[in-house]
């Protein structure tokens, strides 16, 4: 269960993301204005008030059915980089 006072109704996506089962935050040299992300850490200017084109992605990929839950993660890297870079050519 996730709880959010009103005080931190801007973090409802950030913690959805959670939810989804994205556990770490957007932060490090990617993580830009140009590169807008709910995850990133409130306040910071990588911070995205709603899904942006890169959650949106992020999500469709980790929910995909030819990413096998339990697959081990440097295969799951891989796998991982092989559908975006297919997307890239569609």
């Amino acid at each position: 269960m996730i709880e959010i006072s009103q005080r931190y109704a801007d973090c409802l996506h950030h913690e959805l993301m959670h939810g989804l089962g994205f556990d770490n935050h957007w932060t490090g040299p990617m993580a830009t204005e140009a590169r807008p992300s709910v995850l990133a850490h409130r306040g910071a200017p990588a911070r995205a008030q709603a899904f942006s084109t890169y959650d949106l992605a992020a999500i469709r990929l980790l929910y995909d059915p030819r990413l096998i839950p339990g697959t081990r993660r440097d295969r799951a890297l891989a796998r991982a980089r092989a559908l975006i870079a297919g997307a890239a050519l569609a």
